[in-house]
């Protein structure tokens, strides 16, 4: 079973790691973002 984009980003929230930046680069990227409902998980 596939993890849920909240899932993965709770991992990630847990990893001990500086602020981090995700950068869209194209297109297809920000259509991803948008259909995986990751936008709204993001500040």
């Amino acid at each position: 079973m596939k993890p849920s984009a909240a899932e993965l980003l709770d991992a990630i929230r847990a990893l001990p790691l500086p602020q981090t930046r995700i950068m869209e680069v194209c297109g297809t990227h920000t259509m991803a973002i948008a259909e995986a409902g990751i936008r709204s998980l993001l500040s």
